[in-house]
């Protein structure tokens, strides 16, 4: 509990470069540590800060092909991830599918 709530911090911190991001994130994974919403939604959210945007939208796939059902928020953490690795179109495809899966298109 004490190694996830650090983890956590330092992701939500925004302070962390592309490699300790990546570093951390890769320790949740290891640990099979991301299973609230929240918190992949702060893991996206750090990664998209980092640009590590393939790899925040990598964790969005992980978490269709789980048992969870990405909400409104892991979308929106997801679409900022693309949209700061200037992939508009990812981005537009993502709000599409949030929306397709809230019933509104």
């Amino acid at each position: 509990k004490a190694l996830f709530k650090r983890l956590h911090s330092e992701l939500a911190s925004g302070r962390s470069g592309p490699a300790e991001v990546r570093q951390v994130v890769d320790e949740l994974r290891r640990r099979s540590l991301l299973h609230d919403p929240r918190d992949v939604v702060v893991t996206i959210s750090a990664l998209g800060r980092a640009k590590l945007w393939q790899e925040a939208l990598a964790l969005l796939n992980e978490l269709e092909r789980s048992s969870s059902e990405p909400n409104v928020f892991v979308y929106n953490a997801s679409i900022s991830a693309a949209d700061r690795g200037q992939q508009w179109q990812i981005a537009l495809a993502l709000f599409g599918e949030a929306l397709r899966r809230a019933g509104g298109a």
